[in-house]
This record gives structure tokens, C-alpha cells and sequence, in this order.
């Protein structure tokens, strides 16, 4: 199969699972979002590899 789309999804759980131990001033926040943001691209590229 296709790694690419394996790789950034992980990637994107990493940063999620990273932003828990940032500190509670609003950057958590934004750590979250990016995490968020890169597993859907995740998911796009896996859409996109299967069709």
C-alpha cells in the first residue's frame, strides 16, 4: 500500500497527542488544530490514493 497518507495521519496523531502537555495558555489550542488539520490531510491523500 501507500505509505504517504499512513505516515502524515500518524504525524498528525503525534502532534495531538503532543499537545497535551503543552502548557494551558491557548497554544494547546492551536497545537490541537494543527494536529486536527494534518490527520484530515491525512485522510485526503489516502481518498485520493484509492480512487
Amino acid at each position: 500500500g501507500y505509505m504517504m497518507p499512513f505516515a502524515v495521519g500518524s504525524f498528525g496523531l503525534g502532534m495531538m497527542a503532543g499537545a497535551l502537555s503543552r502548557p494551558h495558555d491557548g497554544s494547546e489550542v492551536v497545537a490541537t488544530m494543527i494536529g486536527v488539520a494534518v490527520v484530515a490531510l491525512g485522510h485526503d491523500l489516502n481518498r485520493r490514493a484509492r480512487h
